[in-house]
């Protein structure tokens, strides 16, 4: 009995030692939010805190849930381009979803709580998207109208700064 408890206490110390704290730079005006240290790996799943992650939105269809996606401004949300498109005979991406029929909604991460709801003006699918190997997965949403973003839930996404040495080396994957 003793070498499982041993065992079983060496894994959890493991298990604490290796998480990942995301803690933000309050000097930025991206990727914080009014809460700090986050725990980055979650097992058995965890109900996030609200105003956490305050760059997710959701993106509705037709009033259901459907994908998500980051704020990059008060005016353009980046998502996944799997969420919108479909490849033709031909092999073209063809937007699949009517603009009209999507709503963002951003400042909650409770469906019962008020927030903010945008239209979508706009639907940009990356041009090489290859929705086979989801190379360039990659799209961007112009809203109707802007968020208001001096409301303390919303926040925008960090975008990498433009250095080319600190970009991914060829053949690497980024999940956004």
């Amino acid at each position: 009995m003793l070498p499982h408890v041993f065992l079983i206490a060496l894994l959890t110390i493991l298990q604490l030692k290796n998480q990942i704290i995301y803690s933000c730079d309050p000097n930025t005006s991206c990727g914080c939010s009014d809460k700090s240290q986050l725990h980055l790996k979650i097992v058995g799943g965890q109900t996030v805190r609200t105003r956490i992650w305050n760059w997710v939105v959701s993106i509705h269809v037709r009033n259901k849930l459907h994908c998500a996606g980051s704020i990059l401004s008060n005016s353009w949300i980046l998502t996944a381009a799997h969420c919108f498109s479909y490849s033709n005979n031909l092999g073209n991406n063809i937007l699949q979803i009517d603009p009209s029929h999507v709503t963002i909604h951003a400042g909650s991460n409770n469906r019962f709580e008020e927030k903010q709801i945008r239209n979508v003006a706009k639907i940009i699918l990356h041009p090489h998207f290859d929705e086979f190997n989801f190379n360039n997965d990659i799209a961007l949403i112009q809203l109707s109208s802007p968020f208001d973003m001096t409301d303390i839930t919303l926040g925008h996404i960090c975008l990498p700064s433009l250095s080319l040495y600190e970009y991914p080396p060829i053949n690497s994957s980024v999940n956004i």
